[in-house]
């Protein structure tokens, strides 16, 4: 397997949401989170400049991500 290709891992990744209130989420291959105000968002952003429902986070199952805007 070459150097670019070790880059990639089928384990999950955590990612850390930020002070002050810190957690860790794990982000499976194929797995998404979506960013924004709304209730239903993955990752709550508490900011009127932000859209209830501004971004997604992907992980392809090739362990590549891809952040949308919404």
């Amino acid at each position: 397997m070459d150097q670019a290709a070790s880059a990639y891992s089928e384990q999950p990744e955590r990612l850390d949401a930020g002070a002050p209130q810190r957690r860790a989420i794990t982000l499976e291959p194929g797995g998404s989170l979506t960013f924004g105000r709304s209730a239903e968002s993955d990752i709550r952003l508490d900011d009127p400049q932000i859209g209830a429902q501004q971004a997604r986070l992907t992980r392809s199952a090739d362990g590549a991500y891809r952040l949308e805007n919404l």
